[in-house]
């Protein structure tokens, strides 16, 4: 049975695997939506991937027939806008998920047709590898697994076997385990196709030694496969064992994906050589059901195929005959990887049914396929069995003895018991027709003392010993959840009096809470009446300070008005000019600082002066009181900017100074100029700089005092401003005073939330 199942089992391990790079724990839905929210980035590039994997990894079941063409739809938006954002990383998932899609789609081509798509799909998992740097191992890993799934169907198995091994060394480098285990499992399963047997099975350890090291409990991929080496191998306790263990785990996590047909039909088998016809049906019509969900009628077919071998030997002939006669009527729907095996059970079993015709319509394609093939080639061992019993039954000895010849030389690769017992008793049979009594003799007893090595009374008190652990621990299994279940109900009926008792406590609690919470809705309602009697008191007090200081500041600026007017008196009865000179300049000055005092009682704070429109009324002062025309012209560039009277007074004695100057001096001989006024503000850094395109300072220099009463004034101003001053004499003059503001203006919700806090308070204490 083995000899017939194994290659069934390659195919449906190499198509059943999910897509795990690209498969996702969100829904499609949520990602549908989560891709709504992206922009055209690397992100949405990561989420049609993750769509078009989800999409794939549904696209083999049955009840999802439009699956594979959203997987197609989304990874070809993810491929175009990874090409215009130049994101390697996901061109080349891009590349590897459309690669197997292509292989997918290609699944009901003819044979012709497919090996073309086939090849197309290597040539785009090849890109994805091409794509990567040495230095990108993770990257890299994965474009070789795409590469490896490329392979399957495509390339022989050493070679399919050698790119999965290459991505598992590059994971253990990135210290990524769990990819790492899975790719060492790929590469091991191709070993053994390869009929490398027991350097397969040493990977497989390995594997899970790897897995075991990341607590990883879901290996039934693992053991199944485990388990059907060690049954080729004729170590059929073990089969046994790991396919127990194989088929526990996927109960316990509820699998039914393609791996657990795998998994049930490993299991079928073992039992099955073991004599337990009864477990082996069971897990075959398990393997049967859960195939049903999935868009692979040969792997469907196949397993009906196991069916019918069992009914067959369990002279079960009528219910034989009923899957005989189906797998007979689908055969030419089956994929060709198929058609090999199926056409083995199908000769076999007409055989057995002694129906030669039947036989006969297989049989010429089984022997050229086989002679198309090396003797030793992987697929012999699903040919020669057929070949021979139908050569052996229609009395061509010779023949099959040729054909037994060729299995001998098979089995020195694989080195199985059960197929060398099946030669010894080939030989057997046709040396006794032949009249050779003694050799016939020898073979017979060499089969006899095979199987009975093979089916010793130890290995078959061992394997039983296993099944009746297995059905304890289910027995248990199942006391132990009638026994949940008793606490479950005793911990509902205690619940429900507890209940009870807190029903009543809470009713008596909640009347006390009512009556609380009523007396301190009373007490609040009495404190909210005396806090808005406190709180109009406040505010009428805070509107009277307002007044006051607005009145201040009026007053203020007023007294500075009256003490320029009497200085413009003083003026008219001076003759000299340079005293008349000196009130005009004081007058300026008063002027600017009386400026201030008018922006304070007109602004909403009160303690900041706002700046851009100082200085653009400053200036229009200027020009009406120097009486400049057209002659200069002023250039402001003022960012908004308040501060306080510590430093709007300066700043505006500066600025009256530099202007007057520039005014006066930079353009000699009623000269056109230009004078320009920029205040800027950088973080909180103050920077003041007024400059004229003049005749600027002759002979200036830093070391020298300064020339005048109106710059040795800026230069103290500066001072009191705790800033910087320079002054500059390249063309023209600029003079930059630059300072921090330290004290910000305080907003007024600021105030009023501060006054609101503190009226809290005050009701509180």
């Amino acid at each position: 049975m083995s000899r017939i199942l194994l290659p069934i089992i390659f195919w449906i391990g190499a198509v059943s695997f999910v897509f795990c790079q690209n498969a996702d724990s969100l829904s499609n839905k949520e990602l549908r939506k989560l891709l709504v929210k992206t922009k055209p980035d690397s992100t949405q590039v990561d989420v049609l991937l993750r769509l078009g994997g989800n999409y794939f990894s549904e696209s083999n079941k049955i009840a999802k027939p439009k699956a594979l063409d959203s997987s197609f739809f989304y990874t070809k938006k993810a491929e175009k806008l990874s090409e215009e954002l130049h994101y390697k990383t996901g061109l080349g998932k891009g590349y590897t998920l459309l690669s197997r899609i292509n292989k997918r789609k290609a699944r009901h081509e003819n044979v012709a047709e497919r090996q073309r798509i086939y090849a197309q799909a290597e040539e785009l998992a090849q890109k994805a590898v091409d794509l990567f740097e040495p230095h990108q191992k993770s990257q890299l890993a994965d474009a070789y697994m795409g590469l490896f799934y490329a392979k399957i169907n495509l390339r022989e198995a050493p070679e399919v076997a050698m790119t999965a091994q290459k991505a598992a060394d590059l994971y253990r480098s990135e210290h990524e385990f769990k990819k790492q285990a899975y790719a060492m499992s790929r590469a091991a399963e191709f070993i053994a196709k390869a009929g490398r047997m027991q350097e397969g099975l040493d990977l497989f350890k390995k594997s899970l030694d790897v897995y075991a090291m990341i607590e990883e409990e879901k290996v039934q991929f693992v053991y199944a496969w485990m388990s059907i080496l060690y049954d080729t191998m004729g170590q059929y306790d073990a089969a046994v064992d790991y396919g127990l263990r194989a088929m526990r785990l996927a109960e316990k996590y509820s699998d039914d994906s393609q791996d657990a047909v795998m998994i049930y039909n490993y299991a079928g088998i073992a039992n099955f050589h073991v004599r337990d016809v009864d477990r082996a049906l069971q897990s075959f019509s398990k393997a049967h059901e859960i195939s049903l969900l999935y868009n692979d009628f040969g792997a469907t077919m196949q397993l009906e195929g196991n069916i019918l071998e069992l009914y067959m030997q369990s002279q079960r002939k009528d219910e034989a005959l009923m899957f005989l006669k189906n797998i007979d009527r689908h055969f030419n729907r089956l994929p060709p990887e198929y058609q090999m095996i199926t056409r083995s059970v199908l000769i076999r079993n007409f055989l057995t049914l002694k129906d030669y015709e039947g036989a006969g319509k297989y049989i010429e394609m089984a022997i050229s396929e086989s002679d198309g093939l090396a003797p030793d080639a992987v697929g012999q061992e699903s040919l020669y069995p057929p070949i021979i019993e139908y050569l052996y039954a229609t009395k061509q000895y010779e023949r099959a003895r040729s054909y037994g010849q060729r299995y001998k030389k098979f089995n020195a690769k694989i080195k199985s018991p059960e197929i060398e017992a099946s030669i010894a008793h080939l030989f057997f049979r046709l040396d006794s027709i032949k009249g050779d009594y003694e050799t016939s003799l020898a073979h017979l007893k060499k089969e006899m003392a095979i199987r009975e090595t093979m089916l010793n009374k130890e290995k078959t008190k061992q394997v039983a010993e296993m099944q009746v652990k297995y059905e304890t621990e289910k027995k248990e299994k199942s006391l132990l959840q009638l026994h949940r279940k008793n606490e479950i109900q005793q911990a509902h009926i205690s619940k429900a009096t507890q209940m009870r008792n807190i029903g009543l406590g809470a009713i008596g609690l909640l009347l006390m809470i009512v009556f609380f919470v009523y007396r301190r809705y009373r007490i609040n309602r009495r404190i909210k009446n005396e806090i808005g009697l406190k709180n109009d008191t406040l505010q009428s007090l805070l509107k009277e300070k307002e007044w006051l200081l607005k009145e201040i500041h009026h007053r203020v600026k007023n007294n500075l008005q009256v003490v320029m007017s009497l200085l413009n008196t003083q003026s008219h009865f001076l003759k000299d000019e340079k005293a008349k000179a000196a009130i005009a300049n004081s007058q300026h000055r008063i002027h600017s600082m009386s400026l201030i005092h008018k922006k304070l009682y007109q602004s909403d704070t009160m303690t900041t002066v706002d700046m851009r429109l100082y200085i653009k009324e400053l200036v229009e002062y200027f020009k009406a009181t120097f009486d400049t025309g057209q002659r200069i012209r002023f250039v402001t560039e003022v960012d908004p900017v308040e501060l306080d009277t510590t430093k709007a007074v300066p700043l505006g004695l500066i600025l009256n100074e530099a202007v007057t100057n520039a005014i006066k001096h930079a353009f000699p001989d009623d000269a056109a100029g230009t004078i320009s006024i920029s205040l800027k503000n950088e973080n909180d850094l103050i920077k003041l700089e007024i400059k004229d395109d003049g005749i600027g300072i002759p002979d200036y220099s830093p070391e020298k005092e300064l020339p005048s009463l109106g710059m040795r004034l800026i230069k103290g101003f500066g001072k009191e401003l705790g800033g910087n001053l320079l002054f500059e004499t390249a063309s023209g003059v600029k003079i930059s005073v630059s300072f921090r503001n330290a004290i910000k203006p305080i907003p007024q919700e600021l105030v009023e939330e501060n006054l609101s806090t503190a009226i809290d308070q005050s009701a509180t204490t």
